[in-house]
């Protein structure tokens, strides 16, 4: 199957969601890719498509489906998004996680980065977190050339991949 839109239904409301699944038999991990302000848009595209062609079966969906159509602009969408209970809500993940961040970031700010890892480490949560100097928030994302890093972009790839090599058996 190529990398394509499906939509679900959710609470009753429709839900696009841009999926790749390898074609075959064979058992494969399954990733979430979390879209970022602007929706699922270019830059997560062409994750869940490396993703997929790294052989993972990849979904990416479009959170901002219970939000009026209307509203357009990005910030304003993810500032509709809250949830008020995230640190309350760690206690219940049960796999390990890794994180990127640049070390000129102001959200989350190296303090909340650091913050997160204590929270993390307090709760016995396997994680990994690494800090690139020289790139601030998005530093991943080619569409925004104002923030991209290319030497970050490459190493953020090559860590993720060789984290689920590590953690998603089949």
């Amino acid at each position: 199957m190529p990398v394509r839109w499906d939509t679900v239904t959710v609470d009753g409301k429709p839900m696009r969601v841009y999926t790749g699944i390898p074609e075959g038999t064979q058992r494969r991990a399954g990733l979430l890719v979390a879209q970022h302000g602007p929706g699922v848009d270019g830059f997560i595209q062409d994750a869940v498509n490396r993703l997929f062609r790294q052989g993972y079966v990849a979904a990416a969906p479009e959170l901002f489906h219970r939000q009026p159509a209307e509203i357009k602009e990005g910030t304003t969408r993810v500032g509709l998004l809250k949830d008020d209970e995230m640190f309350e809500r760690t206690k219940d993940i049960h796999c390990p996680v890794i994180g990127f961040f640049g070390a000129d970031d102001t959200n989350p700010s190296p303090d909340d980065v650091k913050k997160i890892a204590a929270e993390l480490t307090r709760l016995a949560k396997p994680h990994e977190f690494h800090t690139y100097n020289g790139a601030g928030h998005a530093c991943q994302n080619f569409l925004d050339a104002s923030r991209y890093r290319e030497r970050p972009a490459r190493g953020t790839w090559s860590e993720m991949l060789a984290f689920f090599a590590q953690h998603l058996k089949a």
